[in-house]
């Protein structure tokens, strides 16, 4: 009878414990989360540059593309 309570008591202090970690971490990075700035959601020039490459490099990968018949 009391090995029950005193297991009891046990897990209620370690779930009151695991709470607060939880409140803890998600308040830690909810401040985080103010504090970066916004990703833009329009493409920004380092996007386009990146995808114009990706477009040229797959463009001439293929010599049946790039020949002339």
């Amino acid at each position: 009878m009391f090995l029950e309570i005193a297991i009891s008591i046990q897990l209620s202090a370690v779930s009151v414990q695991w709470l607060e970690l939880t409140q803890n971490s998600l308040a830690t990075w909810r401040k985080a989360l103010l504090k970066t700035p916004s990703l833009p959601t329009y493409p920004t020039n380092a996007d386009k540059l990146m995808l114009t490459k990706q477009r040229d490099r797959t463009q001439f990968s293929n010599p049946c593309l790039t020949r002339k018949s």
